[in-house]
């Protein structure tokens, strides 16, 4: 069956053709016109609620008839024989502000450009809420904390970042509302002992385009952790003594005698025993002298010339 769809240039002039839709994306891929040569500066715009902006849009004046601007606010009608031709909104008022640059070629074509808007309003605050009544927390249970934005847009260019010390997070919104709104992000934390006296926070910001412009995060304020958690044994600490020739470890003197001993520790989450065991120094013998008699002499062996002696005569004997 043969099928018929009428376009001018890449503008379908009827979507449904005989049962059949042909989608935008289609459209462009096979009409893709090479003199469409429109070009936006600058290419995309961000801008606050309230606020203006304005954007040049231009062509080749060789092919081009005529230009204009469609936009749902203050768009500007075809003009004939221009090929540079600008848009100012002066006071955004639409959080779904659109516009395109359109011009029409002298072979009868018709090129479009669109322009990316973000129009945007920072957040009125930023809190972080712990779980209600909670009081301190205990070690290895978790807890659902809670980062709020009051009266956000965009929502799908919101990011938070969720600080805990040194420990960065990153979250950012699955929401593709324009319209401002609230948001609330969670974080599950899993209380460590090492979390004690930590403190926590979170903070929105607004990312757009790269490049674009940067806009500084606003902070919630912070928070201490508190945790309960069961002390930890730590090493037994050793007092050390310096001689010429080396560190000798040093008991305490009820430490001293050889034995098995338990160190327990304890709070109000638990009691920890650790186990440690003393053993006996090897013996060490000093020999100082040593005296052996030898054909009516006598040689300490202890001393190193008296030895010596002693083996000159032992080998000199045959």
């Amino acid at each position: 069956m043969l099928v018929f769809c009428f376009f001018k240039g890449k503008q379908v002039l009827k979507l449904n053709c005989f049962g059949f839709k042909v989608s935008a994306a289609a459209q462009i891929e096979i009409f893709a016109n090479p003199n469409c040569t429109t070009e936006l500066s600058p290419p995309h715009i961000v801008v606050p609620y309230g606020g203006s902006f304005s954007v040049n849009c231009s062509t080749s004046p060789t092919l081009t008839e005529g230009m204009g601007w469609e936009a749902s606010q203050d768009g500007i009608p075809l003009k004939d024989g221009v090929s540079f031709l600008s848009l100012t909104v002066s006071n955004v008022t639409d959080w779904k502000i659109s516009a395109q640059c359109f011009s029409n070629l002298k072979d009868g074509e018709q090129c479009v450009k669109k322009l990316p808007i973000a129009v945007y309003k920072m957040p009125d605050h930023v809190s972080m809420s712990l779980p209600s009544l909670m009081g301190p927390m205990v070690e290895d249970e978790e807890y659902r904390l809670k980062c709020g934005i009051v009266n956000v847009a965009p929502a799908r260019n919101v990011y938070v970042r969720w600080y805990k010390g040194s420990q960065l997070i990153q979250e950012t919104s699955n929401d593709t509302s324009l319209l401002p709104v609230n948001m609330s992000f969670d974080f599950d934390l899993r209380a460590q002992s090492g979390d004690d006296g930590t403190q926590i926070w979170c903070e929105a910001s607004l990312q757009f385009f790269a490049p674009g412009p940067k806009f500084p995060p606003m902070r919630s304020e912070s928070h201490e952790l508190i945790v309960f958690f069961c002390l930890s044994l730590l090493p037994i600490i050793q007092d050390k003594v310096e001689n010429q020739k080396e560190s000798e470890v040093v008991l305490a003197r009820h430490l001293q005698f050889p034995g098995t001993y338990a160190c327990t520790v304890s709070n109000e989450r638990g009691t920890r025993t650790k186990y440690f065991t003393v053993n006996p120094a090897p013996s060490k013998i000093v020999i100082r002298s040593l005296y052996l008699s030898y054909s009516g002499a006598h040689y300490d062996l202890a001393q190193k010339k008296s030895f010596s002696n002693f083996l000159m005569l032992l080998f000199s004997v045959r």
